[in-house]
Order: structure tokens, then C-alpha cells, then sequence
């Protein structure tokens, strides 16, 4: 039962998240539509600015996103290890999930790596 309800929030989540990107897209084209149509903006440069996302590219926020995963595995590991002096049957599993945080925190920094040099040779 709880591998269901973790599926189910997991599908909702990735819904929300789809559904906002979603209605933010379509708001943002709905305001530079009004732009255009009132005259305000006219260039096709002006057009591509308001069109670029703002805050942290991708590249960014993989990194970031890795390296808070990389802290959250050390945190996991080292859990393990207090953990266990009382309960040594915990240590395996813990270390496990500790592992799989990181290589997933390592798969975040090749990738946001990854992303920053495609970005750089297109520039």
C-alpha cells in the first residue's frame, strides 16, 4: 500500500509541476502578445528578450541541485554510521540509500557540467 500512495504523489507532483510550467508559458505569451498589439514592443530582439527565462540557467540548478544531494548523502552515510553502534542491521540499508544519493548527486553535476559547456560553445 505505501508503494502506491509514493507512485501516486510522485504522479501528482510531476503533474503540478507540468501544469504550472504550463499556465506560466502561456501567461508570459499572453503578455507579450498585449505588448505587441499596443505597440510597446515592435523588434524581433525585444521579442527574445521577454521571452528568456530569468534566474539560473539549467546548469545552475542542476548544480546546485547536485550538490545539495551530495550533502544529503554525506548526511545519510554519516546517520548510518552513528546509527550504527546500536542497531548494526540498519548499517547496509542506510549505506545503500546513502550511495544511491550520491550517485544520483553525481549524475546532477555531470549533467549540470554537461549543460554549462553546451551552453559556452553555442555562445
Amino acid at each position: 500500500m505505501g508503494w502506491i500512495a509514493f507512485w501516486i504523489v510522485l504522479g501528482v507532483c510531476g503533474l503540478a509541476v507540468t501544469i504550472t510550467s504550463y499556465l506560466s508559458r502561456r501567461e508570459t505569451e499572453a503578455t507579450i502578445r498585449k505588448a505587441i498589439e499596443s505597440g510597446a514592443v515592435a523588434d524581433a530582439e525585444a521579442i527574445a528578450r521577454l521571452k528568456a527565462p530569468s534566474g539560473l540557467s539549467w546548469a545552475q540548478r542542476l548544480t546546485v541541485l547536485g550538490v545539495i544531494a551530495l550533502f544529503a548523502g554525506a548526511g545519510v552515510a554519516v546517520f548510518a554510521l552513528v546509527l550504527g553502534a546500536n542497531e548494526p542491521e540498519s548499517v547496509s540499508p542506510l549505506l545503500a540509500i546513502a550511495a544511491f544519493t550520491a550517485f544520483l548527486a553525481a549524475g546532477l553535476l555531470a549533467a549540470g557540467a554537461w549543460l554549462r559547456r553546451a551552453s559556452s560553445a553555442r555562445h
